[in-house]
């Protein structure tokens, strides 16, 4: 897989979970940009609420990169499902008309910087119940296969992402969580375990094997896919963290927020046979 002739080389900047924290993701943009980055990725938990962008644009007026974003398990996702679909989604085109912030939904794929890269948002609450809208169904037990929205990704998610790659491999995949079992090495916090439990495991979700966490349907993803990409970045797990799987480099962003910045600002080095990632300097 090579970068398209003709497409824009550059770098890619990447930022981790910010949960809100938009003036982080200024700063970094502002220095991503300085180090020569075109645009930016961010891999969910943006901090998608009724009003929140609408209160901090007016202070900046336009991202100082064009910021492509997917949905965390972090949002309000039954507002962001009407902006996704009220009139077409008028609402995500004036995002982008006017901020230069690009929503991806789960099972798109997309040119960008004339790599070829799926995007498929959510994953499952390890501290609230999960959330989802989803019409009766004679499943007998599990998530909902196919709700209206929800918090995590679903089995329907990852047959419209199958779809869109289609026969054409994929050069970079970005999700919120990630596949378990791989060798990624996701353990999460001892802390956590107890809503893990609660709010993951019995509802039905396979976590997989201690030391290698991750989520169910992401995992069926990988298996499915017969060319695998060569990076798959995401975040959720609030660490910063580079493994290979395969022939894929998985790479785990920090948070883009407060004290812990620092750790989640990566770029994407464009200008070789395939995506590389290194830490911004």
């Amino acid at each position: 897989m090579t970068k398209m002739e003709g497409s824009p080389r550059g770098r890619i900047l990447t930022l981790g979970d910010c949960h809100g924290d938009f003036n982080a993701v200024h700063n970094a943009l502002i220095r991503g940009k300085h180090a020569g980055c075109i645009a930016a990725i961010q891999v969910g938990d943006f901090g998608f609420f009724p009003g929140e962008l609408e209160k901090f644009m007016p202070s900046i007026g336009r991202w100082p990169l064009p910021l492509h974003v997917i949905d965390g398990n972090h949002e309000d996702h039954e507002w962001l499902h009407r902006q996704r679909t009220h009139r077409r989604g008028e609402a995500l085109l004036q995002w982008a008309t006017d901020w230069d912030l690009h929503y991806h939904p789960r099972g798109t794929v997309s040119e960008l910087c004339g790599w070829r890269v799926a995007w498929c948002g959510g994953a499952a609450h390890a501290d609230r119940p999960q959330e989802y809208a989803a019409r009766p169904s004679l499943h007998r037990r599990g998530p909902p296969p196919a709700p209206t929205w929800s918090s995590w990704v679903s089995q329907a998610d990852v047959r419209r992402t199958l779809a869109a790659i289609g026969d054409r491999p994929v050069d970079l995949m970005v999700t919120h969580s990630c596949p378990y079992g791989l060798g990624i090495g996701m353990a999460g916090s001892d802390f956590m375990i107890p809503g893990v439990m609660k709010h993951s495991f019995k509802f039905g979700f396979e976590i997989g094997p201690e030391g290698d966490f991750g989520e169910q349907y992401l995992t069926d993803l990988w298996h499915a896919l017969p060319n695998k990409p060569l990076l798959w970045i995401f975040g959720h797990w609030h660490v910063r963290q580079a493994r290979k799987a395969q022939s894929t480099e998985f790479a785990c962003l920090g948070t883009c927020e407060g004290e812990c910045r620092e750790s989640a600002i990566w770029q994407i080095i464009t200008d070789s046979d395939r995506p590389r990632i290194h830490a911004l300097k």
